[in-house]
């Protein structure tokens, strides 16, 4: 017992020293599905806002409805008693209601866990999103698009038109529509303020990022939740066309 409790200890450890590549986003899956529910859960807390006065009537609702309904079987179980002359049935106890709300409640969350584990495994098998998503892999991204488009402006000087032709052009750079969209700002058609990259769908919304490329400046990696200040800030601007 003890060589194979020792065996399956150490095989793991040959295999994320062997087959880094293959073992280590496996092993990070693993991790993320058998403790991912503590941070959405921490996130479901921090999103639950509860007044006094809502705490309150809810309290209040159930302690009337497992009040009531524990005198209700007190009376009913006591009536029967009396027309079948059993004095020695016992009164109706307290931990037998609460016992019985405690088996309804537990068996709710048993449908409640099966019905979305079921949900769950089919969402898995029929998505195209990724099992665990590294969160610096977006703003990697962003960051390395921006400085893409930054040299390849750099040498037009600028052009609105050779740009434009840069952004949509099938021969040049293409800019991968399911990660960002570039959003020009610019004057009059004459001149380009700047090229603000956002993240269309981002998986994380807490780590996305959006780049704000411009002349004569460095790029600069800003929260997506800037995004209504960034363009506030140049006044005016178009999306690109597509």
């Amino acid at each position: 017992m003890k060589r194979v409790f020792i065996i399956a200890a150490t095989v793991p450890f040959f295999l994320l020293l062997l087959l880094p590549e293959i073992v280590v986003p496996w092993f990070i899956t693993i991790v993320a599905v058998l403790f991912g529910w503590i941070p959405s859960g921490l996130r479901l807390a921090q999103a639950c806002r509860p007044t006094f006065g809502a705490s309150f009537v809810l309290a209040l609702a159930l302690a009337a409805f497992i009040g009531g309904t524990h005198f209700f079987i007190s009376w009913m179980l006591r009536n029967w008693r009396d027309q079948q002359n059993l004095p020695r049935l016992a009164e109706w106890r307290w931990k037998w209601t609460l016992c019985g709300f405690g088996i309804i409640v537990c068996s709710v969350l048993a449908i409640s866990a099966l019905i979305l584990t079921t949900h769950q495994i089919y969402w898995l098998a029929k998505s195209s999103d990724p099992l665990f998503v590294d969160p610096r892999h977006e703003r990697f991204a962003v960051t390395r698009l921006a400085m893409t488009i930054k040299s390849e402006a750099d040498a037009s000087n600028w052009n609105p038109s050779s740009i434009r032709k840069l952004i949509l052009s099938n021969d040049g750079f293409v800019l991968p529509a399911e990660v960002v969209d570039p959003v020009i700002m610019d004057k009059g058609g004459k001149s380009i303020k700047a090229i603000v990259l956002v993240c269309r769908h981002p998986l994380l919304q807490s780590g996305a990022k959006l780049a704000v490329v411009r002349p004569d400046t460095t790029n600069s990696i800003l929260p997506v939740d800037e995004l209504s200040n960034v363009l506030a800030s140049f006044q005016d601007g178009e999306a690109a066309p597509r």
